[in-house]
C-alpha cells in the first residue's frame, strides 16, 4: 500500500509566530515614539494595525511559496515572479494598512476615516513590506528545505529497514522449514503440532507491516520466540534446554519485529550446535527504569573453538535494525561468558510505553 505524504510545508511553531508579531508591534510603536508621538492607546492600536497588515501579507507570501516552491529555484521565471508579486504585495499592503489605521481611528474616536500614507511614511512602508516579503519568503523556503531533508531521511530510513528485513526474513523461514522437514521425514508424532507452530512462525515473520509500523510489543515477539524454540527443541531433542524469563513490566515494550529470534538462533547454531552433549540457553527480558534489557546467554562453545561460518551475521543485522529505529539510544553488546565457553548477548532498548500492563505473559521456565 502506498503511503501518501502531505507536501505542504509545516507552519512555524505558534510561540515563534507570537514572538515575531510582538516584536513587530514593539518596532512600530518605537518608530512612532521616535517620530514625536506620545505613548497612548491610539499609538498602540496604530502599531497593531500596521502589524496585522504585515501578518495578512505574510499569509499571502506563504501561499505563493507553496505554489512557487524552492525546488523550482533554477527556473528562469523564479526570481521575476517573486519581484512582481513583491511589488503587488507592497501596494496591497498600503491599502490594507489604510483600512487598519481607519479601524484603529474608529476604535479610539468612534469615526472611520481614510488615513493614506504619504511622503516618507509611504516610502518607509513600501520598503518595510518588500523587506518583510523577502524575510517571510526566505523563512518559508528554509522550512521547505528542512522538510524535504527530513522527508529524504525518512525515505532512506524506511528503505534501510526494508533492506535489513528482506535479508532476515527468508533466512528465518528457511531454517524453520528445515526443522519441519526433518520431523516429517522421520514420521515424528510431533509433526502435526509442529506444522501448526510453523504456520504461526510464517505468519509472524512474513506479516505485511507498513513503513513506520515495524515495532511490535515484546509480548508478541515473545510468543513468536516460544514457537520458534518449540520447533528447535524438537530438532535438538534432549541436547537443548531453554529457560525463558519475561518481566511483566517490560511486556508491552516496543521492539522491531523478529529481532529476538536471530539472537537465540545465533546461540543455537554457533554455541549449542558444535557443543558435545546438552546445552542451555537462557533468554531474559527485564525493565531497568525506562529501558528494556534483553539478554540471551548460552553455555555453548563460545570462543573455545574456531567460529563457524556466518557467525556474527545475525547479530550485525539486529544491531543495524536497532540503530535504524532508535539510533544511539539502543545498544547491543556480546562476548564470551568465560574462558571455558559460553556466550552472552545483551540488548538495551528505550521503552516506548511507561504504562504497566494488566495482562502480561508470566515468567515461564521450560527445560
Amino acid at each position: 500500500m502506498t503511503r501518501f505524504r502531505d507536501s505542504r510545508t509545516p507552519l512555524p511553531p505558534a510561540p515563534y509566530v507570537v514572538a515575531v508579531l510582538g516584536m513587530l508591534v514593539t518596532a512600530y510603536a518605537s518608530v512612532f515614539v521616535a517620530d514625536g508621538r506620545a505613548i497612548s492607546v491610539s499609538l498602540l492600536l496604530d502599531a497593531v494595525a500596521n502589524t496585522l497588515a504585515l501578518a495578512v501579507m505574510a499569509l499571502g507570501v506563504r501561499a505563493i511559496t507553496e505554489r512557487v516552491r524552492w525546488s523550482q529555484v533554477t527556473a528562469w521565471w523564479f526570481v521575476p515572479v517573486h519581484m512582481l508579486v513583491a511589488m503587488v504585495a507592497a501596494q496591497l499592503s498600503l491599502l490594507l494598512t489604510t483600512l487598519m489605521l481607519g479601524a484603529s481611528a474608529w476604535l479610539t474616536t468612534g469615526s472611520f476615516f481614510w488615513r493614506w500614507l504619504a511622503g516618507p511614511a509611504r516610502h518607509w512602508q513600501l520598503f518595510t513590506v518588500v523587506f518583510a516579503y523577502a524575510a517571510v519568503a526566505g523563512s518559508s523556503y528554509v522550512l521547505q528545505v528542512a522538510s524535504d531533508a527530513r522527508e529524504a531521511e525518512t525515505l532512506r530510513h524506511e528503505a534501510e529497514l526494508a533492506r535489513l528485513r528482506a535479508r532476515l526474513d527468508p533466512h528465518v523461514l528457511l531454517n524453520t522449514l528445515h526443522v519441519l522437514l526433518e520431523l516429517v521425514r522421520s514420521h515424528d508424532r510431533a509433526a502435526e503440532a509442529a506444522i501448526d507452530r510453523f504456520g504461526r512462525v510464517v505468519r509472524y515473520v512474513s506479516a505485511a507491516r507498513e513503513p513506520g509500523q515495524e515495532l511490535v510489543s515484546l509480548r508478541d515477539e515473545w510468543a513468536h520466540l516460544e514457537d520458534y524454540l518449540h520447533l528447535e527443541r524438537l530438532r535438538f531433542g534432549d541436547r537443548l534446554r531453554v529457560a525463558l524469563h519475561l518481566d511483566e513490566a517490560a511486556a508491552m515494550a516496543r521492539i522491531p519485529a523478529v529481532s529476538l529470534q536471530p539472537l537465540v538462533e545465533n546461540a543455537l547454531v554457533h554455541g549449542i550446535g558444535p557443543r558435545p552433549g546438552p546445552g542451555h540457553v537462557t533468554v531474559q527480558a527485564t525493565r531497568d527504569t525506562d529501558t528494556l534489557v534483553v539478554t540471551v546467554t548460552d553455555d555453548g562453545v563460545g570462543t573455545t573453538v574456531p567460529a563457524t561460518p556466518g557467525a556474527g551475521t545475525a547479530l550485525a543485522l539486529v544491531q543495524a535494525r536497532l540503530a535504524a529505529h532508535f539510533g544511539a539510544d539502543a545498544r547491543i553488546r556480546w562476548g564470551a561468558v568465560s574462558s571455558n565457553g559460553g556466550w552472552r548477548v545483551a540488548v538495551r532498548i528505550p521503552l516506548h510505553t511507561a504504562t504497566p500492563v494488566s495482562a502480561f505473559l508470566p515468567e515461564r521456565v521450560t527445560s
